[in-house]
């Protein structure tokens, strides 16, 4: 049984699209995780002391500015993802790791829209001038704590997803 999945132009297209703004998202993510984690005592949401105002002030601003590309890398993604996703459904009986990595990438929706919120806050005051120390760290806890272990949860989804997809350790029959 030939399981090959045949793309057509437009769907080998979405693909590449969707596969760089993926990169450019996860990627993104998990150096903003980072930049995020280095305001804080490891294991609390307690700010650095030792950090002065401005280091502070300079991190939520480079967390801020990569938020802008984070969200625009993943809202393509979603797009693109999503329509190649739904157009290859045909082929889930055969991949069940294509059809396990879109449900747990679409899953994760919600966590991905409630960060979004405060993150678009974030950059909306980065662009105009007007983020204050005070305002930046009550977003980033904000953020960061509204959905407890939600986020971290997700992004294990994400990286389960992308397994999913190079390993294909569901797929049925030879290629």
């Amino acid at each position: 049984m030939n399981t090959a999945i045949h793309l057509s132009t437009t769907q080998k297209m979405l693909l590449f699209l969707a596969a760089v703004s993926g990169i450019i998202w996860l990627g993104g993510s998990t150096v903003r995780a980072a930049i995020a984690f280095e305001l804080f005592i490891p294991g609390t949401l307690t700010f650095k002391p030792a950090m002065s105002a401005d280091a502070v002030l300079q991190t939520i601003r480079l967390f801020g500015i990569t938020a802008f590309y984070t969200m625009v890398s993943y809202g393509l993604f979603a797009v693109l993802g999503g329509t190649l996703w739904l157009m290859l459904r045909r082929t889930w009986k055969v991949r069940g790791g294509l059809f396990i990595a879109g449900a747990l990438i679409a899953l994760y929706v919600p966590v991905e829209a409630i960060q979004m919120f405060y993150d678009l806050k974030l950059v909306l005051l980065v662009q105009d001038g007007s983020l204050t120390l005070d305002v930046g760290k009550e977003l980033v806890l904000k953020r960061i704590s509204v959905l407890s272990g939600a986020p971290l949860l997700a992004m294990l989804g994400y990286f389960t997803a992308v397994w999913f997809l190079i390993l294909q350790p569901m797929k049925r029959g030879n290629d």
